[in-house]
């Protein structure tokens, strides 16, 4: 699969929770702080841990198996960015976020609300309306144990288990730094 077929099916995602977003308004959702996050850890191993049999392993297959310094970085930002998210911190979760995620998340709540230019952390929060509450998950919503970066130029995956769930995330370089892609992780299969 290819990168801009993941970017458009994002777009579906982001615009699937707007549209809750707006259903559900303005309201925000009872959190515990005392509620721990979940750790991180670099296990590597690569990507064969990933792939499954019968499976679309296209993007198992994607460029490169990455440094284990840049799967690291990569990972500490993925962590990073779950947990500011985790903690409704979007200003946090920002920082984290390439310009592409930014620009689209700001795009598509422009166009579901028909809002003027609204800033990153506002349209995360707007966004994260429509999603799940996270306090009594967010131990297990923020559990990142990378396995594998698949690069391919300034694009990569990061893969990593989630307990006992495999995820991947879509990654983007920025100014030879890794940024998160994708607005949330997707189960791998």
């Amino acid at each position: 699969m290819r990168v801009d077929a993941l970017l458009a099916a994002e777009v579906v995602t982001i615009m699937a929770l707007s549209s809750s977003a707006l259903l559900i308004g303005c309201g925000s959702t009872e959190e515990t702080s005392k509620a721990e996050v979940g750790p991180l850890r670099m296990s590597g191993g690569g990507i064969g841990q990933f792939r499954e049999a019968g499976a679309d392993n296209s993007i198992e297959h994607y460029g490169r198996e990455a440094s284990r310094e840049e799967m690291k970085q990569a990972a500490k930002v993925v962590h990073g960015y779950l947990v500011a998210r985790a903690y409704s911190d979007w200003r946090a979760a920002c920082s984290f976020a390439s310009e592409g995620l930014k620009e689209r998340v700001r795009k598509i709540l422009e166009f579901a609300k028909k809002a003027t230019n609204p800033d990153c952390p506002h349209a995360m929060a707007a966004l994260a309306r429509g999603e799940p509450p996270v306090a009594d998950t967010r131990y297990g919503s923020t559990v990142v144990d990378a396995g594998s970066l698949r690069v391919k130029g300034d694009y990569g995956f990061l893969f990593f288990n989630a307990g006992e769930d495999g995820r991947k995330l879509i990654m983007t370089r920025q100014i030879g730094r890794w940024k998160v892609g994708g607005l949330l992780p997707t189960p791998l299969h």
